[in-house]
């Protein structure tokens, strides 16, 4: 029976640290082309149709697009949000329209099966958070929300690494 369980948990050990790596292997250097060190007006270069918002030392670049993410085709009503805090790119969130709601399942299979198992939370029945485990820096989560008057579905993807090695050098009077 021991040796069953020294089995069971040395495979558990080496599935787990196998998809470890995998969201900062994808998401840890850029996305959709646009790299974690990119200011504002790079992004900006890159899609030139975005508005931009947000406030003092936060600000927004909101584009409309159709990219697929993870092999999922998703349509032009998806908006993508490039956040920046002090001209520094810290978090992409992935809006899906409302036809995107209905890809839940599919998306949450396709980053499951990609990085693993995610932590669940659910405060009521119509709302569902699902966040990974940060890796190097890097962390993934998934929201959902669905009810009478429609739903929301955003994917985070939040790169703390680069943003703190970034203050730390500006914090040195390096840029």
């Amino acid at each position: 029976m021991n040796f069953l369980r020294v089995v069971f948990l040395t495979f558990f050990i080496f599935s787990f640290s196998a998809k470890a790596g995998n969201i900062s292997s994808t998401f840890g250097t850029s996305i959709f082309g646009v790299s974690w060190a990119d200011n504002l007006d790079q992004v900006q270069a890159k899609y030139p149709d975005g508005k931009i918002g947000g406030a003092k030392g936060s600000r927004r670049y909101v584009v409309k697009d159709a990219r697929d993410l993870m092999g999922l085709s998703f349509n032009k009503e998806n908006e993508i949000t490039y956040v920046f805090n002090q001209d520094i790119l810290t978090h992409i969130d992935i809006s899906f329209s409302e036809k995107g709601v209905e890809r839940f399942g599919q998306l949450k299979e396709v980053l499951v099966a990609a990085f693993g198992n995610a932590q669940v939370t659910q405060p009521t029945s119509s709302v569902v958070m699902m966040k990974w485990h940060e890796d190097e820096g890097v962390t993934l989560s998934l929201f959902k929300s669905s009810g009478v008057f429609g739903g929301a579905l955003h994917l985070n993807i939040q790169n703390t690494a680069s943003s703190s090695e970034i203050l730390s050098k500006r914090s040195l009077g390096f840029d």
